[in-house]
């Protein structure tokens, strides 16, 4: 049960960090939109507009307060459930970014320019 605990904590401060990480990102696009690669094809749907890396930005920070209320309202029936499908699908969501990255940065370093 402390084990529990423990990790419904350790994933709601996890999730802070994420909400604040995303919103500082957010406020930085806000105020200098020229540092981003929007317009870029290869980074995917979020880089192609400012308005997809706007809407990008709110869901990831929904999807982190969602997590911190998670792990806040420990009280609930099913929460316990709920926590762990959310922890599954952010980790598959991370895991996809962190791949993408890597398979990317071996396609860039391997390329032979024309």
């Amino acid at each position: 049960m402390k084990l529990r605990f423990v990790l419904r904590i350790l994933w709601g401060l996890c999730c802070l960090f994420l909400l604040w990480a995303h919103i500082s990102d957010y406020i930085q696009f806000a105020k200098h939109p020229e540092l981003y690669p929007i317009g870029e094809g290869e980074f995917g749907w979020i880089c192609k507009s400012f308005e997809n890396y706007a809407l990008g930005c709110r869901v990831a920070i929904g999807w982190d307060i969602l997590g911190v209320v998670i792990s806040v309202c420990h009280r609930f029936k099913y929460n316990g459930k709920i926590l762990l499908v959310h922890f599954v699908l952010s980790l598959i969501i991370f895991l996809r970014y962190w791949l993408c990255l890597i398979f990317y940065c071996i396609w860039f370093c391997f390329s032979v320019p024309d």
